[in-house]
């Protein structure tokens, strides 16, 4: 997600962009419809890791908006996608699917 506001008050918005990151969440690489997915231990602790999420602010400078950045993230969303829709090969687990893609 990316939105521009004025962080600084200085009448320029800034870009502002939020991302996410669900690699560590889903317990052994399994999502909860995978085929022996289990979210908790027998003591009911959580098997997978937390969510992380990261915010992004770029500085506009005089000029015009920052649009290299949002070019940048379109590519990276645009990545990001088609990795999402690759199928894993045989034997492989949707994150190693995706990390090799990345590579």
């Amino acid at each position: 997600m990316a939105r521009f506001h004025d962080v600084d008050g200085d009448g320029v918005a800034e870009l502002i962009v939020g991302s996410d990151y669900w690699d560590d969440y889903w317990p052994n690489g399994l999502e909860w419809n995978d085929e022996g997915y289990r979210a908790y231990d027998d003591a009911g602790l959580w098997l997978g890791g937390p969510l992380r999420g990261f915010l992004y602010a770029f500085k506009n400078k005089p000029g015009g908006p920052p649009e290299q950045a949002l070019r940048f993230f379109e590519q990276l969303y645009r990545v990001e996608r088609q990795a999402r829709d690759k199928k894993p090969e045989d034997g492989e687990t949707r994150a190693d699917s995706i990390r090799r893609f990345r590579q």
